[in-house]
């Protein structure tokens, strides 16, 4: 534990920006494999009556204490996932709270639960609870751009537009704005405030039309015409548990992810005693060895009942 404890702190203290300079420490102790943690996922919902997981850390000797709840994502208010969430915030009382899904703009304040989940789902509904609870809410989450610029090391550019708009744009257009949203508009908005600002894509303006997303994906899809009113959304939302190159690159994607994000929640429990991580439970899963590491005195792993 002393020479892996070393090891992030030299990292971090070596590091200026360790966005930028992203640390990998999953790679110290294992290969992780998503479709293995995805299937015991599943398993342990099935076992629990689909409450999501929840992680304890204690450590005895300088009082440390980490809450990690493993939600899954959506924006329904009657969901009671969201009620075991404001529980631990009330009971636990973290100083900071590290959230999934990027920054979250200080000025926007919501009025009530309901409202925030709506908006933004669990990232709405953490910003609601941080302002009420004076709490401090922090992205924890790898940047898009250091994200893209590690995949752009190995990947075609072409593949990681089309898996970036599969994955990220469309379940959102066929979800949020459906027929009532010109496509090519939405599409427009899409490539040049996500694909080129948040993510560094550099598109150019052939590469923003729509009509060449769709070259994309009759080049991945044996020449079939992109069908919208259609759309597998699982396909696109668990490509990283298929043997495709798709695959390959959503697994390198997530372990980028959450090498980053381990390295975030070891930054922030140095500083400080009580501290709450809300992300996506196949995040929590392939951490776990991690972040049981960091925490070898006293620790306990169980499942949060909704009941």
């Amino acid at each position: 534990m002393k020479l892996l404890c070393l090891i992030f702190l030299m990292l971090l203290v070596g590091c200026n920006d360790y966005e930028i300079n992203v640390i990998n420490p999953l790679e110290i102790n294992l290969n992780v494999d998503y479709l293995k943690l995805h299937n015991q996922l599943q398993k342990k919902l099935e076992e629990n009556n689909n409450t999501f997981p929840l992680l304890v850390y204690k450590n005895g000797i300088n009082q440390k204490k980490l809450i990690y709840l493993g939600e899954f994502h959506g924006n329904d208010p009657s969901d009671k996932r969201f009620d075991a969430i404001e529980k631990y915030i009330k009971e636990f009382k973290p100083q900071i709270i590290l959230n999934e899904g990027g920054e979250i703009d200080s000025s926007i304040h919501y009025q009530n639960k309901e409202i925030a989940i709506k908006n933004q789902g669990t990232l709405g509904f953490l910003k609601f609870c941080a302002d009420k609870k004076n709490v401090k809410l922090v992205n924890a989450d790898c940047s898009e751009k250091t994200e893209v610029a590690q995949l752009l090391k190995k990947y075609n550019k072409d593949l990681l537009i089309y898996i970036f708009v599969c994955q990220r744009f469309i379940p959102q257009f066929i979800d949020h704005y459906n027929k009532a949203f010109d496509l090519e508009s939405e599409y427009q908005k899409f490539t040049k405030d996500y694909l080129n600002n948040r993510c560094g894509f550099k598109l150019s303006k052939n590469e923003s039309q729509w009509s060449y997303f769709e070259r994309l994906y009759k080049l991945n899809n044996d020449n079939k015409t992109i069908d919208l009113e259609n759309f597998d959304l699982n396909k696109s939302q668990y490509a990283a548990f298929d043997k495709s190159v798709l695959g390959e690159i959503s697994k390198t994607s997530l372990h980028i992810r959450d090498s980053a994000i381990v390295t975030n929640i070891y930054k922030n429990i140095t500083k400080y005693d009580r501290v709450l991580v809300v992300f996506g439970a196949l995040h929590l899963i392939a951490q776990k060895s991690t972040l049981d590491k960091i925490f070898q005195n006293t620790k306990t792993v169980k499942y949060i009942s909704l009941e």
